[in-house]
């Protein structure tokens, strides 16, 4: 898979996966599984989340709106296949998390499920760190790591 495909995947995957935990927030509200002031508990500590990545990612679509040809490195497998696991295991972990809490099967109080929720949301902050922003770079910024050159790299360039 190309960088450019990877990007594209991933960041579609990302923002829709981040904004179905929002709307599953919002339909258990309207189903009183959440009491207001939860739900804009819930929601304080999911949107920031999205926000942050959800820029970037949205920021490289519109930079690459006019580019049809893909040459970009190709990713290694490993390298894809992390970039998607571990955000599908932490979204699921959210999402089953926020459904045990709107049923009371798991957690004592709203409390402890807000603490596992914002450790949820720290790992995923390492993983962004770590996948999203070297992958999307950062609003102002660009990257040139993922232009496809037919030379082969010299000792005076820089790494």
């Amino acid at each position: 898979m190309t960088e450019r495909k990877l990007k594209y995947r991933l960041g579609i995957f990302l923002v829709a996966s981040h904004f179905a935990l929002v709307l599953l927030c919002l339909t258990l509200y309207a189903e009183a599984a959440f009491r207001v002031d939860e739900l804009t508990t819930l929601l304080a500590i999911i949107i920031p989340m999205v926000s942050g990545y959800s820029a970037s990612v949205v920021t490289f679509f519109v930079s690459d709106r006019h580019n049809f040809v893909d040459e970009t490195k190709q990713v290694t497998p490993t390298f894809a296949s992390l970039s998607f696991a571990i955000p599908l295991v932490l979204v699921a972990l959210i999402g089953v998390s926020i459904l045990a809490k709107a049923y009371n099967m798991v957690f004592a109080n709203f409390e402890d499920f807000k603490r596992i929720l914002l450790l949820t949301e720290s790992l995923f902050a390492v993983y962004a760190g770590i996948f999203v922003h070297s992958l999307f770079p950062k609003i102002g910024t660009t990257s040139t790591s993922s232009v496809h050159t037919d030379r082969a790299p010299r000792e005076d360039d820089v790494m």
